[in-house]
């Protein structure tokens, strides 16, 4: 499998902060590609994370474990911190992640370079939340002149360009983990916080907050995504869409 290391991947889904470098072999069948496909992520608990142990883990995890067996692809798993992770996309280290087609249009000429399965593997909301008696927000534009928590490297799906356009007048207050987001908010240090409803939602067990309140302003549809520049690529995609179908017939999805 030729891979040509000067395609620039710039826009993951799973931007975060995250531990050092957690290589973990996860599936092979030696006989079927001489060179392994590498999928990369970063933590988003529940969904997909490194456990205890320093293994992936978590539903998304689940299903592509299942889809790979099902392909006979050789691969591996990668969990890589943000600060490194965008450095080794860049130079094509990896070809394989999750993430959301409007994610791709923060880069406009990514998007042409990506397969994208046709299968959803998830539907994400994303949630304006915010406290007692603060304005409520209605949708994404009502946080014009806000100050706004958000935590460092996430796309919201796209929604950066517009948080961060100076007419928007927004101020962000930034976290670094999903813990820091949910207290800066808990303890007054910025009147709004916009996450994906995953993880806020298991980390809001932890820490609960008195009188939460929220808004969906979001909703966005979950896909593998795939290195078009790799020589197959179109195959490969194809039959990672098949075994995902081939799962959902037979009753075996570990996520919806």
């Amino acid at each position: 499998m030729a891979i040509k290391q000067n395609f620039i991947w710039v826009v993951l889904f799973f931007f975060c902060f995250l531990t050092d470098y957690t290589p973990i072999a996860v599936s092979a069948e030696d006989d079927v590609e001489k060179e392994e496909i590498r999928f990369v992520y970063t933590d988003i608990p529940p969904l997909i994370y490194t456990n205890d142990q320093g293994e992936a883990a978590g539903p998304i995890f689940e299903l592509l474990s299942k889809v790979m067996e099902k392909t006979g692809y050789r691969w591996k798993a990668y969990h890589r911190p943000q600060g490194r992770l965008m450095h080794e996309i860049i130079k094509g280290k990896y070809n394989l992640w999750v993430g959301f087609e409007k994610s791709l249009n923060v880069v406009p000429d990514l998007k042409s370079e990506v397969l994208m399965s046709r299968n959803i593997i998830h539907a994400m909301n994303i949630n304006v939340y915010w406290v007692g008696d603060t304005k409520p927000i209605e949708k994404m534009e009502d946080l014009r002149g806000k100050k706004l928590i958000t935590i460092l490297g996430y796309t919201y799906a796209g929604w950066t360009n517009f948080i961060r356009d100076p007419a928007n007048n927004i101020s962000e207050c930034h976290a670094s983990q999903f813990r820091n987001l949910v207290l800066m908010l808990k303890y007054g240090r910025c009147d709004y916080l916009i996450n994906y409803e995953d993880p806020m939602r298991e980390i809001i067990r932890e820490i609960p907050i008195s009188d939460l309140k929220y808004k969906n302003v979001a909703h966005h549809d979950l896909r593998f995504m795939f290195d078009k520049r790799i020589e197959g690529g179109q195959e490969i995609m194809e039959n990672i869409d098949k075994a995902y179908e081939a799962l959902k017939d037979e009753g075996l999805l570990p996520i919806r």
